[in-house]
């Protein structure tokens, strides 16, 4: 798979997390599991992937934030677990769909005019924002084959085919 994203991290918009922004999101985490810190944790996976989403989902919608320069997440919102995030833009609805670089992306089901795509390496603290995509070009372009009865319920599919993505260039242009 990483062979097919190095061609669209040419034009990926990179954002890196700061030291602070990445312990305030970690100690918010463990708040979300009723711990005083990591080393509490009975279940070290399940307590692990739980960390791991909720960075990978949280590094990128601050990402897209400073990337649009619009608000519509802060620390105080991510306290809540809870808290799903309203991107509006251009009048237009955005859905995030964060993934980290070893999956391909899940494909929420959902009212969205679009989709943003990033990838995510939490050990580098790197967010690639690699592009967007319509949501009637995505109901058309992904897998629902591989999808699990669980996930069936919340997930349209996965997107493999990562040619009908647009880059954030010709979003960003739109804006001017």
């Amino acid at each position: 798979m990483l062979k097919e994203l190095l061609n669209i991290f040419d034009k990926a918009y990179r954002f890196k997390v700061d030291y602070k922004l990445n312990t305030q999101l970690h100690n918010i985490a463990i708040k979300h599991l009723g711990l005083q810190n990591m080393n509490q944790l009975r279940d070290r996976y399940e307590g692990q992937a739980y960390l791991n989403r909720f960075l990978t989902k949280s590094f990128s919608e601050f990402a897209v934030q400073k990337m649009l320069g619009v608000d519509f997440v802060t620390l105080e919102l991510k306290e809540n677990k809870r808290y799903k995030p309203e991107v509006f833009f251009n009048d237009k609805t955005f859905e995030i769909i964060a993934s980290s670089l070893d999956e391909y992306p899940l494909i929420p089901a959902g009212d969205y005019d679009y989709a943003i795509f990033s990838f995510v390496n939490i050990e580098r603290k790197e967010v690639y924002i690699t592009g967007f995509a319509s949501a009637e070009v995505l109901l058309n372009s992904v897998v629902s084959a591989d999808l699990s009865p669980t996930k069936a319920k919340t997930y349209i599919g996965t997107l493999k085919d990562f040619s009908q993505i647009d880059f954030l260039d010709k979003l960003l242009i739109e804006n001017e």
